[in-house]
């Protein structure tokens, strides 16, 4: 009996949606990947700050970078790497949330209207930035609709990502949006709560807010991770599944032709 072997291009043997899901969850892996090295990025410009001895007596920016050129140096390199980074793997995040099949994450096109919905928030932010030498009340106004709508982008992904742990049966991801939804609402009540008591008990709250906000975070980031590795792990256990499938129609044939064989 030969050994079951997984097919060399998994695509072959997909089906258009999960050859969609493959691709969704190679995304979420550079995502994640992406936030990783901008925090790792920010925790080495901190340290490399502190080095240095900022905040810098550089009255301008020619002075700044005569007295800590290899800090601006490695800043200014950094930057340009991650923004190079973050436009490629958010294109290819929009491109395939937008072709996500309604099979696979159910509901109005939930995907394509976050991509819309994404674009008009750059665009947004892209109009108060002009606006804001121009006319300060307009640069105000496209800046408390660009928070409004990623409120809600943000609050579609998570729905996203909760239909897309739902189709591959993660239910780790699914604990993760939850602790991302605790996690902010018990933020916000507690800097909320903080800020009008004024007082030890508000300073303790406005802590324990920050807490809750870091775990939010923390378990914002983890769903980037256990999405695409569950997404790896559901296919290729289908494949396995596909391959298991194919060897057993086989066999009798198999036994066929060598009972052939031996006559």
């Amino acid at each position: 009996m030969s050994n079951s072997q997984l097919p060399p291009n998994s695509n072959l043997v997909l089906a258009p949606e999960w050859a969609a899901l493959a691709k969704i969850g190679k995304v979420f892996h550079w995502m994640y990947i992406l936030i990783i090295c901008s925090l790792l990025f920010i925790i080495l410009l901190v340290a490399g700050a502190l080095g240095a001895g900022f905040p810098a007596p550089a009255k301008n920016l020619e002075e700044l970078f005569e007295e800590h050129a290899l800090f601006c140096l490695f800043f200014l390199l950094g930057i340009v790497i991650l923004s190079i980074f973050s436009i490629i793997v958010g294109i290819m995040m929009l491109i395939r949330m937008w072709n996500t099949p309604e099979s696979i994450v159910p509901g109005g096109k939930i995907g394509q209207t976050y991509v819309i919905l994404a674009i008009v928030n750059f665009i947004f932010g892209i109009c108060r930035g002009g606006m804001q030498a121009v006319d300060p009340n307009a640069a105000r106004l496209f800046g408390g609709l660009s928070g409004i709508l990623g409120l809600v982008i943000s609050i579609m992904l998570l729905v996203y990502m909760w239909r897309l742990a739902d189709a591959v049966g993660s239910g780790r991801v699914k604990s993760c949006v939850k602790w991302v939804v605790y996690g902010y609402i018990f933020f916000i009540a507690l800097i909320v709560a903080g800020t009008i008591l004024r007082s030890t008990i508000g300073g303790i709250l406005i802590i324990a807010g920050a807490f809750f906000g870091l775990a939010a975070g923390l378990s914002y980031l983890n769903s980037f991770g256990y999405i695409a590795k569950d997404i790896k792990a559901f296919i290729e256990k289908h494949l396995q599944e596909y391959a298991n499938a194919i060897n057993t129609q086989n066999q009798p044939e198999e036994g066929i032709k060598s009972l052939e064989t031996e006559v």
